[in-house]
């Protein structure tokens, strides 16, 4: 299978499958963040130890990513968010972790 460059952060990715889906598919810059280290526990037990993720256990609010995404895709977090000042800063990590012409899914 044909590696697929873009990098991709999954946002209150929990246990989800997404990033298995998305390693089947080819991509090879995958981030995951969620709150809930037993959830990242619970999905990375599922792959292999080689795979291409990157494990973040963070609050989104407070995160510095360490590279800029493609695709920014938002599983469960920002409808939770219910201040303004929480929804600003939000937008304003996803907003500094998009490259220019990137896609968020939310």
């Amino acid at each position: 299978m044909r590696a697929r460059k873009g990098a991709i952060v999954d946002v209150g990715a929990g246990s989800s499958r997404l990033v298995d889906c998305l390693l089947d598919q080819g991509f090879h810059r995958i981030t995951v963040l969620d709150l809930s280290e037993t959830a990242l526990a619970k999905a990375r037990a599922r792959l292999p130890p080689e795979a291409p993720v990157e494990w973040v256990v963070a609050n989104v609010l407070h995160w510095q990513p360490s590279g800029r995404f493609d695709v920014w895709h938002d599983r469960a977090a920002f409808h939770f968010l219910t201040e303004a000042s929480d929804q600003n800063a939000y937008l304003k990590v996803m907003d500094q972790a998009l490259v220019s012409d990137g896609h968020a899914i939310i």
